[in-house]
């Protein structure tokens, strides 16, 4: 998911590669996430429609 976001597909090739490092020692290292396979990430889309008359 975090290769949909616009401020990782704007950012330089450097600091995209940062910022996918951070995340991998993030999920290897953090008490709740490392180990597992899988991890649940709550997501919400808010969805505004209008329409002119």
């Amino acid at each position: 998911m975090l290769h949909t976001r616009s401020y990782w597909l704007t950012a330089p090739a450097e600091r995209r590669a940062t910022i996918d490092q951070e995340l991998r020692e993030l999920l290897a290292t953090h008490p709740e996430l490392a180990g597992r396979e899988t991890v649940e990430l709550p997501y919400r889309t808010i969805v505004l429609r209008a329409r002119r008359r």
